[in-house]
């Protein structure tokens, strides 16, 4: 699968960092931090069958300024923080460039985070964003845990383009 257009890539790169940290977490906040130090984020909660919930209005949103990033914001950074506890005393956070898909290390990825937030996504270099990820269609959630309107907020935003034009 190759992401053409920066909607697919957007849609792709909120469905793979979901799948990448999701470990039946109670809590999830997924954030795009742009270059201009703005910063947008959804958070999530886990439901009893297990699924993240998230506000599908909220989704839409971080998807159309995540899309604006992928397009012309070079220093963009997308965060994703979990829970460790239930309690909500300890979290984990992951941090990813935009514009290459590479993770960022302890110095550059603590600023984004609250004190409480341990950044772990620097001890596995390996998990990038580059390339091709996840196919933001039916079949390429299908796997993926999130509630079916948050799917289809997804599979709507990443979806071909539609012919714009008169219909005269």
């Amino acid at each position: 699968m190759t992401t053409a257009t920066p909607e697919a890539r957007a849609a792709s790169l909120f469905a793979a960092v979901f799948n990448i940290v999701f470990e039946d977490d109670p809590r999830m906040t997924i954030a795009l931090h742009e270059g201009n130090r703005s910063r947008q984020a959804v958070t999530g909660a886990l439901t009893d069958d297990y699924e993240m919930r998230f506000d599908a209005a909220e989704v839409a949103t971080l998807l159309t300024s995540l899309t604006r990033a992928v397009a012309y914001d070079r220093d963009a950074i997308i965060t994703v923080a979990v829970l460790a506890d239930i309690n909500g005393d300890h979290s984990y956070g992951w941090a990813w460039r935009i514009a290459d898909g590479a993770p960022l290390d302890d110095d550059a990825a603590g600023p984004l985070f609250d004190p409480y937030t341990e950044h772990t996504g620097a001890e596995y270099p390996y998990i990038t964003l580059a390339g091709d990820l996840v196919e933001p269609s039916d079949d390429g959630l299908s796997a993926t845990a999130l509630t079916d309107d948050v799917k289809n907020v997804i599979t709507n935003h990443g979806g071909s383009p539609q012919p714009t034009g008169s219909l005269t």
